[in-house]
């Protein structure tokens, strides 16, 4: 099936008068996200990809080693990796799919899979706080008992 028949379908399917446009690709507002849909014809395949977000100021690393490890063998991508923009620094969801055989419905559930774990994935990036800047927050929040130190110490220990 060609990807211009699948993406129109796809419309009648959700309502919408899709269509691929000169570039062969198909912009989308799903649940208040924007979901693109390209075709790859250089490897006989749709791309679909949409943006997760902007990386926090902080605690990336953390972030990084989350991502690589959801991305090891598809394990929270649904199929899908993650990537970074190297201009932007932002965060994307991408997934690439055999024209060769694919089929109406097999399209269909594929995108709405993308669309739900694009929305997982936008929740992580926009909920994300860094493992130490939460037990920081949750130390600095104690308040010691009269005549005892204070927790967090200059120290980096915390006196029990």
């Amino acid at each position: 099936m060609e990807l211009s028949e699948l993406v129109e379908d796809f419309g009648r399917r959700i309502g919408l008068d899709l269509k691929l446009d000169e570039n062969g690709t198909c912009a989308l507002a799903v649940d208040g996200m924007n979901v693109t849909i390209q075709d790859v014809s250089e490897a006989y395949a749709v791309g679909i990809w949409g943006k997760i977000g902007a990386p926090p100021p902080e605690g990336l690393r953390q972030l990084y080693e989350m991502m690589l490890d959801a991305n090891h063998l598809f394990r929270a991508t649904s199929g899908a990796t993650i990537s970074r923009d190297p201009e932007s620094g932002d965060f994307y969801l991408c997934r690439l799919l055999d024209l060769r055989v694919l089929e109406s419905e097999a399209f269909f559930q594929a995108v709405e899979k993308f669309v739900n774990t694009l929305e997982t994935w936008q929740k992580v990036i926009a909920d994300y706080r860094p493992v130490a800047e939460e037990v920081g927050n949750a130390v600095a929040g104690l308040s010691a008992p009269s005549g005892f130190p204070s927790p967090a110490m200059d120290s980096g220990f915390i006196q029990i």
